[in-house]
């Protein structure tokens, strides 16, 4: 997936400052809610880069400053990792060597300010720019297999971590369903480095309080 450059998020975010009304705040200053979210992270485990779509669950709580700001942190951990499985052949063309490289979110912790649009009386648009911590756990699992006899050869598997803390930013969109709470859909990205992406669309639910 294409990352838009971090400028247009806090652009978006300055332009959201200046709109009226607040759909997810209401007339409560407090926030919470939770998201599922479908990632797609990229990283190089065996120096090329691998896409992986594990799921992750992230609490949501906030509080409006102003009628168009609001102050917010999140707290994620995975729901399902993520594998991907590669193929190929040892020097001497006998054997069969395969690796499959997986990839778990174990947990996610932010900090962050939104700027929120009420462009109904049900529907709101946001954008979030601020700062991600993010814990992911790796595993690496080789085979090698003997073409002629089928026989395994060799096996092992290597686990690992990774943590990445970088700026994040996204945008949203929230549409009330009752006075006190509302669904949202929304996009971010919570790491942009050269070696390790971390993209993430989300579907979630908000109430007021």
């Amino acid at each position: 997936m294409s990352i838009p450059d971090s400028r247009f998020f806090l652009i978006a975010l300055l332009m959201l400052c200046g709109g009226a009304g607040s759909a997810i705040a209401n007339d409560s200053e407090n926030y919470a809610g939770f998201q599922y979210g479908i990632v797609d992270a990229e990283s190089s485990p065996a120096g090329t880069a691998l896409s992986f779509e594990p799921t992750a669950l992230v609490g949501r709580m906030g509080s409006f400053i102003n009628d168009y700001l609001a102050l917010e942190a999140r707290v994620g951990f995975g729901f399902s990792d993520d594998k991907v499985t590669m193929s190929s052949l040892d020097a001497t063309a006998e054997n069969e060597i395969i690796d499959q490289y997986g990839l778990d979110v174990e947990n996610l912790f932010g900090f962050y300010l939104l700027g929120n649009l009420a462009v109904a009386n049900t529907i709101d648009l946001y954008g979030v720019i601020g700062i991600t911590s993010l814990d992911v756990g790796t595993t690496t699992d080789q085979t090698i297999i003997n073409i002629a006899t089928s026989d395994e050869l060799v096996a092992f598997t290597k686990t690992g971590s990774r943590t990445e803390n970088g700026l994040s930013y996204g945008l949203g969109a929230s549409v009330g369903i009752t006075e006190k709470s509302a669904v949202n859909l929304e996009y971010m990205s919570y790491i942009d480095k050269s070696d390790f992406t971390f993209n993430s669309i989300n579907i979630g639910f908000l109430f007021n309080f």
